[in-house]
């Protein structure tokens, strides 16, 4: 008797396999609204940005530092123009948190269009899963699982900004640098 536990699972359908049991264009499912997702990174950096400008109109200072180069050139540095470590982390999470508040429904309709309906729902397309989920749940319905969501993107969005942060100080340091040798 083989042990059930170890039973391999069979295969998992190809693409020549879906597209025979339910057409060409299952391959497509949900592919309008992962389109409309593209526009999560545009609408993180805009409030990110925004973010920063408010920041920096608050803790602009008006002095600048003088900074020496082991190879003698000097650098003028405006600290109220650059956003440090934390400050840029905070942001990102917040600009993060927004963004997929905004794109959250998109998300939904393309995971359930992707999903086949997961309680035997059919959709023909994004406009009838947006019209079936505002009937049958309403607006919650566009924002189920947004919590858990939310804790799962919330880290990338400190690190990402905070990465976008540093290296932004970095080549403004090395643009002031190479201006000072010439």
């Amino acid at each position: 008797m083989r042990n059930p536990i170890c039973t391999p699972l069979p295969d998992p359908p190809g693409n020549a396999a879906v597209v025979r049991t339910e057409g060409f264009f299952t391959l497509y499912n949900g592919f309008v609204p992962a389109l409309l997702l593209t526009t999560h990174g545009a609408v993180q950096f805009v409030v990110y940005e925004k973010m920063k400008e408010a920041l920096s109109h608050e803790t602009r200072h008006p002095e600048t530092v003088k900074l020496a180069i082991s190879s003698g050139a000097a650098v003028w540095v405006e600290w109220g123009n650059e956003v440090q470590g934390g400050a840029a982390m905070a942001m990102g999470v917040l600009s993060k948190i927004a963004a997929s508040t905004v794109t959250y429904p998109e998300q939904v309709v393309k995971a359930r269009l992707q999903q086949k309906g997961g309680k035997g729902e059919r959709y023909s397309g994004m406009v009838d899963c947006f019209v079936k989920t505002w009937r049958a749940e309403g607006l919650r319905g566009f924002f189920r699982g947004i919590v858990p969501n939310t804790l799962r993107i919330a880290p990338s969005g400190a690190v990402v900004m905070g990465c976008y942060e540093s290296v932004a100080n970095l080549l403004r340091y090395v643009d002031k640098s190479e201006r000072c040798r010439l």
